[in-house]
């Protein structure tokens, strides 16, 4: 950590920080800080150079208020950047009664969330490269501890990276133009996903213990979590089958794009090229 002389002598120096440092102090890695910073959760540094940038107290304070949210509050990226410019309450939509019950389920499982232990990085055995790695990191999706060889995951991270191992194994992979950055949208539907549910749950279940409400959430999710899973495969099949049918043919092998561009292109939403009739 260095400090940054102001311009004034008689006031005391500004506490900077260097990304190794924001890195140990917030416990993000330096992907997802950079992702942050991409994203206008956190201000542009104090100062920037080629190969360096130095950072302020309030980058810090933002990270770990971002931490708070991610972990108390279950907010998307986009509802925690209202939150840190002062637009909106993250409890509003949380009675007294419903967010004493959450805290009691959060004091039931520890402020880790029950989890299973970390797992070394090294040990994880998933077919996914360090580049995805640090994407799917950036998006969101996994969340790293430690740096270098010390690196670790949670449980239930190792097997989402276990999972997008097997999905490339489907041909949704980047050789057709797919990236852990699509899965963005897929983790945003379920942050509101899980937030409804707890709405839900906690105004159906205010008055019980802690322990009993997480042991009935424990046995829902995994039912849910199937149905979840039917739904998704009736709708997409819903929606090929009914989707309008017209002139189409097979693409033609030499024609002049490769599958990365074709495979990119087709992630992009298209306007109608129908024109309506007034």
């Amino acid at each position: 950590m260095v400090r940054l002389q102001g311009d004034d002598e008689s006031r005391p120096r500004e506490a900077a920080y260097r990304m190794r440092d924001l890195v140990r102090l917030s416990g993000l890695t330096r992907e997802t800080i950079h992702h942050y910073l991409a994203e206008r959760l956190l201000p542009p540094p104090l100062r920037a150079g080629r190969n360096t940038a130095v950072y302020g107290e309030e980058h810090l304070r933002r990270l770990r208020r971002i931490r708070e949210l991610q972990a108390e509050q279950f907010l998307p990226l986009r509802a925690i950047r209202a939150v840190l410019e002062g637009e909106e309450d993250p409890g509003d939509e949380f009675t007294p009664a419903q967010r004493a019950l959450i805290q009691r389920m959060r004091a039931s499982v520890g402020a880790d969330g029950g989890g299973e232990g970390r797992i070394e990085l090294s040990d994880v055995k998933a077919a996914v490269t360090d580049a995805e790695i640090a994407e799917l990191a950036a998006a969101g999706l996994i969340e790293i501890q430690g740096t270098g060889r010390k690196r670790t995951v949670g449980v239930d991270d190792a097997r989402i990276l276990e999972a997008w191992g097997r999905l490339k194994g489907t041909g949704i992979d980047p050789a057709h133009g797919f990236s852990p950055r699509h899965a963005r949208t897929h983790l945003e539907a379920i942050e509101r996903i899980v937030r409804y549910e707890l709405e839900l749950f906690s105004e159906r279940y205010a008055g019980a213990r802690g322990e009993e409400a997480m042991r009935i959430a424990d046995r829902a999710i995994p039912i849910l979590n199937e149905l979840l899973g039917l739904l998704h495969r009736k709708k997409f099949r819903e929606f090929v089958s009914g989707f309008p049918l017209g002139e189409a043919s097979e693409p033609k092998p030499g024609s002049g794009r490769s599958e990365e561009r074709v495979g990119a292109e087709a992630l992009r939403p298209r306007r109608s090229s129908r024109v309506r009739s007034r």
